[in-house]
């Protein structure tokens, strides 16, 4: 599939080698609820939000120069608070390894498990935005119905 004319959304001059802290939200294809999903009032995780942790957990000791102060794997989208404190590579590439990873993972595994290819992310710049962020990840689980991305 070739996209013609098509807008980055990443930030216009904005170095996203420097370090910086992120605010970066990955989304299944189709929004498909791979990581879990609610019956009877209960939360049922998949196999795929294991392999997910597990990923997350693999990049932070292999990625020296990565931190996550937060994230939350929701039922189709995961959402991480990220820092990058060395200007070696890119946040693409962090968040590129990580989205190849599980890919790599499910398909040795024999799961569906499909993504989108992009991401989206957001430079937190103050206090307060890290805070309201933060907060956002760790109140998202209750209330992931109400989300913009919240499919049934």
């Amino acid at each position: 599939m070739i996209f013609y004319n098509r807008k980055t959304p990443r930030a216009q001059r904005y170095d996203y080698t420097s370090s910086w802290t992120y605010f970066v939200t990955i989304c299944t294809k189709n929004r498909d609820n791979y990581f879990w999903k609610i019956e009877n009032e209960e939360i049922i995780l998949s196999e795929i939000w294991k392999i997910c942790k597990n990923e997350l957990k693999n990049m932070l000791k292999k990625r020296s120069d990565v931190e996550i102060y937060n994230y939350v794997i929701m039922p189709n989208h995961i959402h991480m608070l990220i820092y990058k404190w060395q200007k070696s590579y890119s946040l693409w590439s962090v968040i590129w390894w990580l989205k190849s990873a599980v890919s790599k993972c499910c398909k040795e595994t024999n799961l569906e498990f499909g993504r989108q290819s992009r991401f989206h992310d957001n430079i937190v710049r103050d206090e307060y935005s890290y805070d309201t962020i933060n907060k956002y990840i760790e109140d998202n689980p209750k209330n992931w119905w109400k989300d913009k991305i919240y499919k049934y």
